[in-house]
């Protein structure tokens, strides 16, 4: 789930992207 907005998150090539087009690379967390 996305902190910013609550939205389902997804991985794709090890960054993990939400609906609303947030994303977070895997190796910063």
């Amino acid at each position: 789930m996305c902190p910013v907005c609550r939205q389902r998150l997804e991985l794709v090539s090890k960054t993990w992207r939400c609906e609303q087009g947030h994303s977070y690379d895997i190796a910063k967390q």
